[in-house]
């Protein structure tokens, strides 16, 4: 599955091709077909960014649990550990969508 995003302002293109079963698939792919919107207006991308921020984060915070507390976080809110290429990866997403002013996609 892909999808190309596009900055209207811009004009800067983000191309992404993962699988939609994971977290950066669910974020970048799928998150505002479930929730009703696509992110074309710049509030709506500001929106997945900060997402993609806090995932980040959380990721951060992993590095300092014990391994009961890590498990307790991915069983209580099915989020998995991503791999640093993935964190890397996800903070391009979030800079793309905090930096965009409203977006449009192929």
């Amino acid at each position: 599955m892909s999808r190309t995003y596009i900055d209207n302002k811009t004009g800067k293109s983000l191309d992404i091709n993962i699988s939609g079963n994971d977290f950066l698939g669910k974020i970048t792919l799928g998150l505002w077909d479930k929730l009703g919107f696509a992110p074309k207006i710049k509030e709506d991308c500001k929106l997945v960014a900060r997402i993609c921020r806090n995932h980040i984060k959380y990721q951060e915070y992993l590095k300092d649990f014990s391994i009961q507390t890590k498990k307790y976080y991915q069983e209580r809110y099915n989020l998995e550990k991503l791999s640093e290429d993935d964190i890397e990866w996800l903070k391009e997403v979030s800079d793309f969508f905090e930096n965009a002013n409203g977006i449009r996609y192929d």
